[in-house]
């Protein structure tokens, strides 16, 4: 037989070359082995655990990041394989596992900071608003200054007050604040303080107050949008107080916009309990105001200009 096969090589030399190639090529086994060798040189063919195949098929998706066709069209829908070392029976063995590959990391990081920005409350308005997009070409220092201090307190954890005119960007850097800490994998909560009265008078009746006042005194970052916009009644100065004074207290990261030119300003639209609610805020972290020409006008025509 084998006579036989030799010479029938020998007459035919295309499929004496063919059968060469064919003859070279190593066992689905040896190719399993020589990608695991070159991630664990210390590995055996005995210690290859599961179908050979699988781990060939892990070889071939090893780079795949390089030709993906996107999450949605891959074959393991974003679960990329990968060799692992296990134990069984009290020795080492080589198996295959899954794991998130980077295209899907990212997709489902980006699911889970669009939940949190939802939870956060964060007006859609707001969603985009970034330090990055706040542009301080041509404005005035204080806005500037404002801009600078909003990123350190944020990396330092300290609590700020952005005081002073309307249109000048003060939501956009707290709206900035809590976009980058959400985007850091933090908690962040945005509240718009006359929506916050007006759900308390609605929710104190049935009970459900208690629930809100117990959230926005204990998130670890608050943003408390429009303070002192308001007329400060005994009812809102009780409440606001209870707020500020657990979270001085608690030392929990808080940031005030509001329209008030001073501290002393804000004192007073705070009404009988405004100085100890200020005097707070003060020692809570950094008081910055801001002046200047409507930020928001400004924006809208250097937007059209560039149209």
């Amino acid at each position: 037989m084998q006579e036989a096969l030799a010479s029938l090589l020998e007459s035919v030399p295309a499929l004496k070359e063919a059968w060469g190639r064919i003859s070279k090529q190593k066992s689905i086994g040896e190719r399993a082995l020589d990608y695991v060798q070159k991630i664990f040189p210390i590995a055996e063919l005995n210690e290859l655990y599961g179908d050979y195949s699988s781990f060939t098929w892990a070889a071939e998706m090893h780079n795949c990041e390089k030709k993906c066709p996107g999450v949605g069209r891959c074959p393991t829908h974003g679960m990329k394989p990968s060799v692992c070392i296990d134990e069984m029976g009290g020795r080492t063995i080589y198996v295959i596992k899954f794991a998130r590959c980077g295209s899907s990391e990212q997709i489902q990081r980006q699911k889970e900071i669009e939940c949190q920005i939802t939870a956060s409350k964060l007006p859609k308005t707001f969603h985009e608003k970034t330090f990055e997009n706040f542009d301080t070409k041509g404005i005035e220092k204080s806005i500037v200054d404002a801009k600078g201090a909003a990123m350190c307190c944020l990396q330092a954890g300290a609590s700020l007050v952005i005081a002073g005119d309307r249109g000048t960007g003060k939501t956009h850097l707290a709206a900035a604040m809590v976009n980058k800490r959400i985007e850091d994998g933090k908690v962040a909560l945005f509240v718009s303080v006359p929506e916050l009265w007006d759900e308390l008078r609605e929710t104190t009746s049935n009970g459900k107050g208690f629930e809100t006042m117990a959230m926005v005194k204990s998130v670890d970052f608050l943003v408390l949008d429009d303070l002192g916009i308001e007329r400060g009644t005994d009812w809102v100065g009780e409440r606001l107080y209870m707020i500020i004074n657990k979270r001085y207290q608690e030392k929990l990261q808080t940031v005030i916009t509001t329209n008030a030119k001073s501290p002393s300003d804000l004192a007073s639209l705070l009404g009988e309990r405004g100085d100890r609610i200020v005097s707070r805020l003060k020692e809570m972290g950094r008081w910055c105001t801001v002046k200047g020409r409507d930020y928001r006008g400004r924006r809208r025509q250097t937007v059209f200009m560039e149209k």
